[in-house]
């Protein structure tokens, strides 16, 4: 419920002039503090050095997001879908924080969602940055997002993408058309249909 009824600070659910029942009903302010500040999904003495290949920069939260991918996954794809960069805005110290000048949020962590017409998320990727990507397919990193984003879906069936100029190319439209899938893309403000 607090995920849908948005204040500016999580505190100001509390107090009688802002209060909001559904959510401090459940728990009082000094209780979801406490939980706040000791909730953690992973253990920290499993994690790799920041030297180590094998190091995961999602690993404190790589096993909530793994957890609820597969039910995505399992939501049935509509005929007309995108593929876009977005950010999510946050402003605290973390590696995934990025500045990207063009976005109405400038600072947060970019995420790349393939979502439905209706605005339905199938699948998701969060960008770790160029130096976390080991191999990639002469697509580019932005065309190997696409198509692991949408590796799972149904053959047999008429799809239509939608993605902006970051992921579009020709290469990839070549590869999405093969996988039964039509693209529109923006490049260099021209738009056209594979």
């Amino acid at each position: 419920m607090a995920g849908i009824v948005n204040v500016p600070s999580y505190r100001m659910y509390w107090p009688e002039s802002t209060r909001f029942d559904p959510t401090v009903d459940v728990m009082s302010r000094n209780w979801f503090d406490t939980m706040r500040n000791y909730f953690y999904i992973n253990d920290n003495s499993t994690m790799k050095a920041h030297n180590d290949p094998e190091y995961d920069r999602l690993f404190n939260v790589r096993t909530l997001v793994d957890s609820i991918k597969p039910s995505f996954l399992e939501i049935e794809v509509e005929e007309y879908s995108s593929v876009v960069g977005l950010i999510i805005p946050f402003k605290g110290q973390s590696s995934l924080k990025q500045y990207v000048r063009n976005k109405p949020h400038k600072w947060g962590m970019k995420v790349f969602p393939h979502a439905g017409f209706s605005g339905i998320l199938y699948d998701f990727e969060v960008y770790m940055g160029k130096g976390n990507v080991k191999n990639f397919s002469p697509l580019g990193i932005s065309g190997d997002i696409v198509l692991r984003l949408v590796e799972g879906l149904p053959k047999g069936k008429n799809y239509k993408m939608f993605m902006d100029n970051w992921f579009t190319s020709f290469s990839l439209m070549c590869a999405l058309k093969e996988t039964g899938i039509l693209a529109l893309g923006t490049k260099n403000l021209k738009t056209s249909w594979l």
